[in-house]
């Protein structure tokens, strides 16, 4: 046996030892990981439930997910039923619809009994200490310190009522205020900042970006002149009249607006949240989602002072080569 074997046997002994040894966490390493309680930075948390709106369970709790759903948010996925026993009592290995309709009743019974409580109970057993709720307004158990409020800012972008179709940004627009024919194109602007402000007095502590859900992530540097420009012919034809958000001069508009929404957001030390990379729906522009389209915004020193920019899901497998 050449001495090359001989050092390559005792170098797969020793570390056949140091695994064998690892195969057992350390006690106290393990009891100091698990107290620690984590903060969601990113999360669409439900309120309390309403107890004057008592819900039956349905014939089917789980129904059939939507094609676009990951592996693990089907209703197939074995996962659910271990959180179900950890969180409602389950005491079955399987989903048929009597049992899950059971889990159903359960969970509605426990949230009719902690009412206001639910959602800070919910935060204790997931071991999180502090959620940011993605959401129009925080709502019934949600007010304490341990709820942060993140509101959405995609409306801004678009200052004109949309075409009706499947999936158009007009519910956004509502979310902002623009529920009728925006004003002058230098009141438009300053009724950004304003709504920035009022939703910080009113608790928000960042601001998040659905866009990709709308358009590429594809932000150009646009001159204030031109998106004037386009926004001040849109006003004179009709400000009330819908618009297809889709055309080219359109994105000029709004490659302007979310830098404006950006760099007033960085004056009011607000973080810019932006959902990147993978997201639910049939038609979702996975490819436009892309984290490293937003770069020209992350670059551009212009914008000052630059806000701390949160990439949701900005890990994905998209960004490697």
């Amino acid at each position: 046996m050449t001495l090359r074997n001989v050092g390559w046997l005792l170098s797969w002994a020793l570390m056949s030892t140091v695994a064998s040894a690892q195969e057992t966490a350390d006690e106290e390493l393990l009891t100091f990981i698990n107290a620690i309680r984590v903060v969601d930075n990113h999360t669409h948390a439900l309120p309390a439930l309403n107890p004057s709106a008592p819900a039956a369970a349905p014939a089917d709790p789980l129904g059939t997910s939507p094609p676009s759903f990951s592996v693990r948010q089907r209703e197939t996925n074995p996962e659910w039923i271990a959180s179900w026993r950890a969180l409602y009592g389950y005491r079955h290995r399987d989903v048929t619809a009597e049992h899950v309709r059971q889990a159903f009743s359960a969970k509605q019974k426990l949230m009719r009994e902690k009412g206001a409580d639910y959602p800070g109970w919910i935060l204790d057993q997931a071991g999180v200490d502090i959620a940011f709720v993605n959401a129009r307004a925080l709502g019934l158990g949600q007010t304490n310190h341990r709820f942060r409020w993140v509101p959405y800012a995609d409306g801004f972008l678009f200052p004109f009522p949309t075409a009706e179709f499947p999936g158009n940004p007009q519910p956004r627009r509502v979310e902002v205020g623009l529920d009728k024919a925006p004003p002058a194109w230098a009141d438009y602007l300053a009724s950004v900042s304003d709504r920035l402000k009022q939703w910080q007095g009113s608790g928000a502590v960042a601001v998040k970006f659905t866009i990709a859900y709308f358009r590429s992530l594809d932000f150009l540097p646009v001159a204030e002149a031109d998106a004037k420009s386009t926004y001040e012919r849109y006003l004179q034809v009709g400000g009330g009249k819908p618009r297809d958000y889709r055309t080219a001069e359109y994105k000029g508009l709004q490659d302007f607006l979310f830098r404006h929404v950006v760099r007033e957001a960085g004056r009011l030390g607000l973080p810019v949240h932006i959902h990147t990379g993978e997201g639910g729906g049939p038609v979702f522009g996975v490819a436009g989602s892309n984290p490293l389209l937003v770069e020209s915004v992350l670059n551009d020193f212009s914008i000052t002072p630059q806000p701390t920019f949160v990439l949701v899901h900005g890990g994905s497998r998209l960004i490697e080569p």
